[in-house]
């Protein structure tokens, strides 16, 4: 009997990650009542980005722009299982207000796949995009993704109906928010001033206030910026005619020019208080931004200040969808007070503030404007910069990994083969991006229901592979290369792994450069277990022996566990070789040509003839047969 789980999404793009084979059936016999299931949905991060570009390969956008979506069904204490229920995804334009398109990764079902064309004319399989597609759940849980389609800000909404057995029923929404990441702060404000005064001598400050998005902020009515003079007591603050130690400052293109008159030595302190939300500092419950600095009064010589220049002459370029870190235009000479953005254009989604770009860009493109600044002593300066904005800073070199499959032969007289894995992931930059080194890179699995990131540990430190679901793979390791630049899948799954590893899996990795530029990708990796049928006839008995080892004469002494690695001709690979020692070396058969056994323990290199090389290695206690297929 099918069950049915429905999602339906408010316009919305959702991956799931599929379940996994395994698990039981429900027993239908023991429900006496109809009982509702259970429904548990939980998503991370609580906001994600738009996607302004309508980008259709989920691989291309930033992992911010995804929400990983965790569903778990039960009813009473038993899990809805794989076999009694279908999960069916569909867009549902009636509850979010974010267009959509929907994507599976559910690696048994066809439909959620098509082939196209990479970048070098070879045939590779991508999500497809789909108005529906049925899935599987495992021990009641599923995996999904949520992004949103275009460029618009506001709420995905998913609805989830779960149909039990004994058509019991239970629904839920969740609304899922699109929008770029915020400061918190309703205004932002910044106090310029020369750093030293003359008591007794009369001089200018400026307060400048601006929204999160960097406009200039005005208030006509004056009671929104309180500036007040601390630790002199004498000193007088003026401005439009009111004076005292506290005035009510009025902005003006968002500056508000405040006079100083200290009347003593010392430190003066000056804090500037700011909230205008309801143009009302003290209504009791909005909170204030505040700013403050400290200048020294002193009659001692102060060398006269030199002229302000504009020391900035490139910025580091942006990425789409990815947060531009707090960029502060640098000067030299004389203290800057304020900063204009005297012509050209920002990319869409960078604000300019007092010499400070930050924002999330949105936009491809190169653009290029002048900023001016004035200084404390009344220079000025200009320089034009050029802001290039990416699509991703740099991607990996391949969209899924190879697949790996384990041999169990049933006849008794083979061998069972596992599967020798040194699949590397590397960085490709884009747009003529320039690679920033270290790199820092993580593995993000959901265990338990609660998101988890995995550090990779740099210079050969093995990480064992966890899924996007949280399945733990036995004997396949992530190793980040020294240079930081690459990472390794090494190991190797044999027939007697647990069932569970058997199995289409998602792998979600990410790499940060020094300059803070991300990309996080979902790498589909398939793991398969081919069983080789027993002889007709065959009433068994006989002794096990090992057809790669029983090629060599005389015989490697204690030769088994045969390993199997196909690799690609003239393309370098690297691997570990599980068993094998430090004194390890070859004593039958041979590498094939352009690859070397490093250590005893690790093959690398590029092999350039392709064919079948069998070879064993041995360090006179043990040996290991090894097979390398090396393909066009």
């Amino acid at each position: 009997m099918k069950k049915n789980i429905c999602l339906t999404l408010g316009a919305a793009l959702l991956i799931a990650c599929g379940g996994g084979g395994g698990g039981h059936n429900a027993d239908d016999g023991g429900f006496q009542q109809p009982i509702a299931p259970e429904l548990n949905v939980s998503f991370t991060p609580n906001k994600i980005l738009p996607n302004p570009g309508g980008q259709r390969r989920v691989t291309a956008l930033p992992r911010t722009a995804v929400a990983d979506v965790t569903v778990y069904a039960r009813q009473g204490n038993t899990p809805v299982e794989n076999g009694d229920e279908e999960l069916l995804i569909s867009i549902n334009d009636t509850i979010g207000n974010v267009p959509g398109i929907i994507y599976c990764y559910d690696f048994g079902n066809e439909a959620c796949f098509e082939k196209v064309k990479d970048e070098n004319g070879k045939d590779v399989e991508v999500p497809r995009p789909l108005g529906q597609v049925p899935l599987n759940l495992s021990a009641g849980r599923s995996y999904f993704s949520v992004t949103a389609a275009n460029g618009q800000l506001g709420e995905i909404g998913v609805n989830i109906t779960v149909v039990g057995p004994n058509n019991a029923t239970v629904s839920k929404d969740i609304k899922i928010p699109v929008g770029y990441p915020s400061s918190g702060a309703p205004y932002q404000v910044n106090i310029l001033s020369s750093d030293t005064l003359r008591p007794n001598s009369s001089a200018d400050i400026y307060v400048i206030v601006s929204d999160e998005a960097g406009n200039p902020v005005d208030n006509p009515n004056g009671n929104n910026l309180l500036v007040t003079a601390n630790n002199l007591a004498n000193t007088v603050l003026g401005f439009a005619g009111e004076t005292g130690t506290t005035v009510n400052g009025k902005t003006t293109d968002g500056v508000a020019t405040i006079s100083v008159l200290p009347r003593e030595e010392g430190y003066l302190t000056l804090i500037a208080q700011a909230d205008g939300a309801d143009n009302s500092i003290d209504n009791g419950f909005q909170t204030l931004v505040t700013a403050s600095k400290t200048i020294q009064v002193t009659n001692a010589y102060i060398p006269p200040a030199q002229n302000i220049v504009i020391t900035t002459s490139k910025l580091p370029n942006g990425v789409v969808g990815e947060k531009y870190n707090d960029f502060t235009i640098a000067t030299t000479g004389s203290a800057p007070i304020n900063f204009v953005l005297d012509s050209g254009s920002l990319p869409p989604g960078i604000t300019f503030n007092q010499g400070v770009l930050s924002g999330t860009p949105t936009l491809v493109g190169d653009y290029t404007f002048t900023v001016s600044v004035t200084a404390a002593n009344g220079s000025t300066a200009s320089q034009v910069l050029t802001l290039k904005v990416s699509q991703v800073g740099f991607k990996f070199d391949r969209t899924k990994f190879d697949k790996i499959t384990a041999v169990l032969d049933l006849d008794p007289k083979k061998p069972n083969i596992c599967s020798l894995q040194g699949q590397i992931l590397k960085l490709k930059p884009l747009d003529g991006y320039t690679l920033a080194s270290p790199f820092t890179w993580r593995m993000d699995a959901t265990i338990d229901e609660d998101p988890v990131s995995i550090a990779l540990g740099a210079d050969h430190n093995a990480v064992r592979v966890v899924t996007a679901n949280g399945i733990e793979l036995p004997e396949l390791d992530f190793t980040v290369t020294g240079d930081t630049t690459q990472v390794v899948l090494n190991g190797k799954v044999c027939p007697d792994a647990p069932r569970e590893v058997f199995n289409g899996h998602a792998i979600i990795l990410s790499a940060t450069d020094a300059n803070g530029v991300k990309f996080e990708s979902v790498l589909p990796l398939v793991i398969e277990l081919d069983v080789k049928p027993a002889p007709e006839n065959n009433a068994g008995g006989g002794t096990t022996t090992n057809p790669i080892c029983d090629g060599f004469s005389p015989i490697p002494p204690g030769c088994s566990d045969a390993t199997a690695l196909t690799v690609k001709v003239n393309t370098f690979f690297s691997t570990t070789i599980a068993g094998a020692t430090a004194t390890s070396t070859v004593v039958a058969g041979s590498l094939p040509p352009g690859i070397n056994l490093i250590g005893g323990t690790k093959i690398e290199g590029t092999p350039s003839a392709t064919g079948t090389y069998d070879f064993v290695l041995s360090d006179n206690t043990t040996s290991q047969a090894v097979r390398i297929i090396v393909e066009n």
